[in-house]
């Protein structure tokens, strides 16, 4: 591994940052200064230092012809662009995403063509403040979009100052609205009309009721992943969508350990038999006229049959999402008394933490009704603390 030192090499210098596993490149254009008649640098990143090299040329070329903005024109989206497409040229970010950052960045458009010279603290308050009808994960992810605009301002030496160290990651105002399972009532009537009724994209929820899997994962199964002999299924991969909406496959899964194979019952083996039909053992499972399907049209047509067939019943509190199906999976598990070790493996959780605190709750239940049923058989043998007192037992008083 390289070390951490600068290390001079031509007209440049070359840093390693370990915490990007990148090179660093820092040159400076000869004869070229800014409006504080300071020397034009240019700092680049990335695997080889041969690789910093051409990119480094690259905008050399791009500030020769003026496609360069000086230091008072680079605007908060522009900065914030730069950044997203280098992370995503040198691979340290994917498509997916990359098509979030955008997002992020379009929800920064009030503030976006401001320079970053002329971005003080108060403003950023104030933009911050004004997003808080926004979820708290949408506006985390525009409090360190601009967190990551800033700190790069200070590397590029276009500030002096991070206002962003005065701004506070403000709350959302939207109420805390979690989402639940089915009940058991609920779920035998979805059931049934999706192997009664002629619902679009059935199949697909059907598999995320009996197996759990994200909605994303079954939409991006190929035939090569089911191995039936063995009652498999390989997850290795997610249908995503890109800023314009459009779906594409992600060949990386939400985290690492959603790289899995889970067991699945005969039940689900004839589904998915039924499902792949004829197809080669390269085409995707569940296509829409050939092109990949998005879990939002899928989503659009589960919220029309919940509504239309009167599924759920009234309970406050909390939401029903396609994402329910998922969550309803994993509660017929621990109602069943499966583990959290196993459900987590089978759910793609990273940490077991997460499955924790995702399902503490139906955990702690059932828990509990457990602990009943070993002190009810403990009874039904003659144990209990009501059993009469041996008389070699002494009770010492006070």
């Amino acid at each position: 591994m390289p070390k951490s030192k600068k290390r001079l090499n031509g007209d440049g210098s070359f840093l390693w940052m370990e915490s990007r596993k990148r090179w660093r490149y820092l040159v400076t254009l000869s004869g070229q200064y800014d409006e504080d008649g300071k020397a034009v640098r240019i700092a680049v990143y990335g695997r080889t230092q041969d690789e910093c090299r051409k990119k480094a040329q690259e905008k050399i070329n791009q500030y020769e012809t003026g496609t360069i903005y000086s230091k008072d024109e680079i605007t908060i989206s522009h900065l914030a662009k730069m950044i997203c497409d280098e992370k995503l040229n040198d691979g340290t970010s994917q498509r997916q995403s990359y098509s979030r950052d955008m997002e992020t960045i379009k929800r920064l458009s009030p503030i976006g063509n401001t320079a970053i010279t002329k971005a003080d603290s108060l403003l950023l308050k104030n933009f911050m403040n004004s997003q808080r009808s926004y979820s708290n994960s949408v506006i985390k992810k525009m409090y360190q979009m601009l967190g990551r605009v800033f700190k790069e301002a200070i590397k590029l030496e276009i500030i002096s100052k991070n206002p962003m160290l005065n701004v506070k990651l403000p709350k959302s105002e939207q109420p805390k609205t979690d989402v639940r399972a089915l009940t058991l009532e609920e779920q035998e009537k979805l059931v049934d009309v999706l192997l009664t009724e002629d619902i679009k994209y059935s199949e697909p929820m059907l598999l995320s009721l009996f197996t759990g899997m994200r909605m994303g994962e079954i939409l991006a199964l190929q035939v090569c992943d089911i191995d039936l002999r063995l009652k498999t299924i390989h997850i290795c991969k997610t249908i995503a969508r890109e800023a314009s909406g459009k779906p594409f496959v992600n060949t990386q899964t939400k985290t690492e350990a959603g790289i899995r194979d889970i067991r699945v019952s005969d039940d689900v083996c004839d589904l998915l038999r039924l499902c792949i039909g004829d197809k080669g053992k390269e085409e995707f499972i569940f296509t829409n006229d050939g092109d990949y399907i998005s879990t939002a049209s899928v989503n659009y047509q589960y919220l029309q049959l919940m509504r239309n067939y009167d599924i759920l019943t009234k309970i406050n509190g909390k939401r029903v999402t396609l994402h329910s199906l998922r969550h309803t999976y994993a509660t017929r598990c621990i109602e069943s008394g499966m583990s959290a070790k196993v459900l987590q493996h089978r759910l793609g959780h990273t940490d077991i933490q997460i499955t924790y605190n995702v399902y503490g709750d139906v955990f702690d239940m059932y828990e509990t009704e457990s602990l009943f049923k070993a002190d009810e058989y403990m009874t039904s043998k003659g144990i209990s603390l009501s059993m009469k007192k041996p008389s070699n037992i002494s009770v010492i008083t006070a």
